[in-house]
């Protein structure tokens, strides 16, 4: 009963919701003179196959062109049919736009559209032919008839690129077309969404005919799914900035700056000749929108410096300088005063809500004094503008500004109107259940906003789009997400949108120990899609009228059948006698290194976004050592690893605050505490009252010969959570990593061979299971697992680990696997 209940409401939301899906983009786009011939596309409707059409059929079409492009001319479609007669539709300025071309003559059906219009928006388009007359519509409108002489009713249909013998063109407009529909006797035959993500095939959603596409680009996934466009690695600790106007995302970097036009992604370089100018930690760039002018800027010094293109130098070389205390401000340019705004940050232990201003007329800087509802010290919250207005929405912070006091995630969207100097809050997202921040700007279209959101608590994070409302606060996500490595002060994400190529364009930084930092540039089409939608589906063009009184009718029954079931339960229910109240044991708390970093409370409670990104360092760093070599970690040891850039004393001072932060989450976790001794700070416990996974490894692995297999399912048990600190990156890690996953691998290994009887087989499986968390192309664990599984009788399940083996060699090695599935059996 449950599941139809359950089918129901799906045919009733399936019903009433159906054109949901049919709301976001979709397409094929044709390449055209840009590229060459043999790169240009085709769309063949019926796969080369002709389709009888009889004397009555139109052929309909949404079709929009591609702006900026340096040719506009050739065939949207060709009709062609045995007795080699062709009906095209034909682009051409010289001839006044678009006309219907019948054999080698013009029918005299032409029209225009404004070129602004058609690069902007979508139109209709609808070819009827009944009888010997072709009549055509623009937007519902008809356009002009034309008699002609047709001699046979079966037609190759080709949009674009045409192969065609004696029709063959490779002349096509640049365009994208949806919707193709095909009517005979004025009913709708065949359907062509063209929502396809992948592939050469379009498929008919009405009877299933597929259509052949050479050289696709497919609209839906340019909406759905982020493109990298760049990638490079520069010198010196780079930032970023956004030439709006022009559409450029500008680099700076130590001794270039790079341009980045997002219209033809052709990086153009300019090498600094003023290598004196030190890009300082922490600094922002700026293009200033009137003017174009590149700026250099450290808040904390007041120094601002223009990069004089014509000789290639900063105007005012910066020398050096202390770390900044605004990490992640954010700023914005109001020209009604040509100020640039610099509102909040983060550094030395504190979060920040001032307000600077830098005047580009007389170079000065000054503060504001902000009034009306209260602007929490904050940073990692995005910035947007509309007209006037200054939206600033979440980010991380604490009421005081001090680190050390309760800092939590915010989400709060605030107004600021940098005429009157005031802040007013509009309303708080809901606090999310995985709690993120956001990336530098975000981007305001009409009521909605659009900004990239990450979680700040793992180092292998990734950005995630999403799309709000000025006027309420909910949200949806969109689009795939961005691998974005977060280290604090060390990376960077910002967001600008480019309004004439209509794309949302991503940047993200991190910057190494090495002074080298890494950018990445990525572009989606806007307006973006959420990211799961139907390649294909069978539903009809259009919703009937009567989907909806069906569709109510049948969320009736479905509701009336749930009704009588909770009834029948209730009247079960009282007739039963009460189940005994299940005595819930108290669990231990525990701490996980294997798989993701993970910790728990007594209560089963998981506290581990409680640990920032410097917390959880400093709590790793001082329990593995422990763990480990059971002497802690020197003071010396910690301050190189976690604050060389720091005087003794700043680092004493950070080091004293943060092991205070640590002590108020130790005593969630019971009688745990850091003691100094000799110099070295020791992480002690009791292991029979907290679960520290790592600890019993060692334990575990120490006497590889003595295992038995309590033990060795123990240390399944462990390991089978995944690597050790898996999405956990940091150098002083790595080492550790490698002699942990050794250990795995010779312990594992070793039991493996020690197990010979039946009984064993599905004991062997899970070691060669876990020993591949550790080495995807371990081959004594596919050895292990294969002639396993082909003892057991499961030969395809055998086969596939096999094949899943030589794909993951190849794409590690580049090269194929040398043993064949038969040898490894054997």
């Amino acid at each position: 009963m449950k599941s139809v209940v359950k089918g129901l409401l799906l045919v009733v939301f399936s019903l009433l919701f159906v054109k949901a899906s049919y709301a976001q983009s979709h397409g094929l786009i044709f390449s055209s003179f840009e590229v060459v011939q043999e790169k240009r596309t085709s769309l063949d409707l019926g796969a080369g196959t002709p389709q009888c059409l009889g004397e009555d059929f139109e052929l309909a079409f949404d079709l929009s062109f591609l702006p900026e492009h340096p040719a506009y001319f050739g065939y949207v479609f060709r009709l062609i049919n045995a007795r080699h007669q062709n009906i095209d539709l034909l682009y051409s300025p010289r001839e006044g736009g678009f006309n219907v071309v019948f054999g080698e003559s013009m029918t005299g059906i032409g029209f225009k559209i404004d070129s602004a219009s058609l690069a902007d928006q979508w139109h209709s388009f609808k070819l009827r032919v009944n009888k010997g007359e072709i009549s055509f519509q623009v937007n519902g409108k008809l356009v002009s008839k034309a008699k002609v002489e047709l001699k046979d009713d079966c037609f190759r249909i080709v949009f674009g690129a045409c192969n065609e013998p004696e029709f063959k063109s490779t002349d096509l407009p640049p365009m994208q077309v949806r919707n193709i529909s095909i009517a005979i006797d004025q009913e709708t035959k065949y359907f062509w969404p063209l929502r396809e993500t992948k592939g050469y095939v379009s498929i008919d959603s009405l009877r299933d005919k597929k259509a052949n596409v050479t050289n696709p680009i497919w609209i839906t996934p340019l909406y759905q799914q982020w493109q990298s466009v760049y990638n490079r690695t520069v010198k010196g600790n780079a930032a970023v900035a956004f030439d709006a106007a022009r559409e450029e995302v500008v680099i700076t970097a130590k001794d270039s700056i790079y341009r980045f036009p997002v219209k033809n992604g052709t990086m153009q370089t300019t090498a600094i000749l003023s290598p004196e100018h030190f890009l300082l930690r922490g600094s922002l760039s700026f293009v200033q929108p009137e003017t174009h002018q590149l700026y250099n800027f450290y808040l904390d010094k007041q120094w601002a410096t223009p990069f004089r293109e014509d000789q290639q130098t900063w105007e005012q070389p910066f020398p050096s300088a202390d770390v900044t205390e605004y990490w992640h401000a954010n700023k914005f340019y109001f020209p009604a005063q040509g100020r640039l705004y610099i509102l909040g940050g983060y550094g030395q232990l504190t979060y920040k809500n001032k307000v600077h201003t830098y005047n580009f007329i007389s170079h000065k800087w000054d503060s504001v004094q902000v009034k009306g509802d209260p602007y929490t010290p904050r940073y990692l919250a995005a910035l947007g503008t509309k007209g006037d207005d200054v939206y600033i929405l979440g980010g991380y912070g604490s009421t005081t500004g001090e680190q050390i006091l309760n800092p939590k995630y915010l989400y709060d969207l605030l107004r600021f109107d940098p005429k009157a100097n005031t802040i007013k809050k509009i309303f708080a997202l809901d606090p999310p259940k995985d709690a993120f921040v956001f990336a530098n700007s975000m981007v305001i279209i009409d009521e909605n906003y659009y900004a990239l959101t990450f979680p700040k608590d793992r180092f292998d994070s990734r950005l995630q789009l999403i799309r709000g409302s000025l006027k309420h606060n909910q949200y949806q996500a969109l689009g795939d997400t961005i691998p974005y490595a977060f280290k604090d002060n060390r990376s960077y994400a910002d967001l600008y949108y480019c309004a004439n190529s209509k794309k949302l364009v991503a940047v993200t930084l991190l910057t190494d120990d090495n002074k080298t930092t890494d950018v990445k540039i990525y572009t989606i089409a806007f307006p973006p899609n959420a990211l799961t939608i139907p390649a294909h589906s069978n539903a009809a063009v259009k919703v009937n009228w009567w989907y909806y009184p069906v569709g109510l009718l049948l969320l009736a029954f479905a509701l009336w059948l749930s009704f009588r079931k909770r009834e029948r339960k209730r009247r079960v229910k009282a007739t039963l006698p009460e189940p005994e109240k299940v005595v819930k044991h108290k669990e231990r708390p525990s701490v996980f290194l294997f798989g993701n970093f993970s910790v728990t409370d007594a209560e089963g409670v998981d506290i581990t976004r409680q640990f920032t990104p410097l917390l959880k360092e400093l709590f790793l760093l001082i329990m593995i050592y422990s763990v480990k070599y059971g002497h802690g970690i020197s003071v010396e040891n910690l301050n190189e690893i976690l604050w060389n850039d720091k005087s003794d004393k700043d680092a004493k001072n950070n080091r004293s605050v943060n092991m205070l932060k640590l002590k108020t989450i130790l005593g969630k976790l019971g009688n745990c505490s850091f003691k100094k001794e000799s110099g070295k700070w020791v992480f002690q416990y009791p292991p029979e009252e907290i679960y520290i996974d790592l600890a019993i490894f060692y334990e575990l692995v120490r006497n590889r010969e003595g295992i038995n297999k309590d033990q060795i399912r123990q240390l399944l048990q462990i390991v089978s959570r995944g690597a050790f600190l898996h999405q956990t990156e940091y150098t002083w890690l790595d080492d550790i990593k490698s002699d942990i996953s050794g250990k795995v691998l010779d312990v594992l290994i070793y039991a493996g061979s020690t197990l010979t009887t039946p009984a064993d087989a599905e004991l062997l499986i899970e070691i060669a299971n876990a020993i591949f968390n550790f080495d995807q192309v371990n081959e004594q664990a596919l050895q292990m697992k294969c002639k396993t599984l082909n003892a057991l009788g499961r030969h395809s399940i055998a086969r596939n680990t096999y094949e899943k083996f030589a794909k993951d060699y190849r794409h590690m090695y580049d090269e194929d696997f040398p043993q064949s599935f038969s040898e490894i059996l054997h």
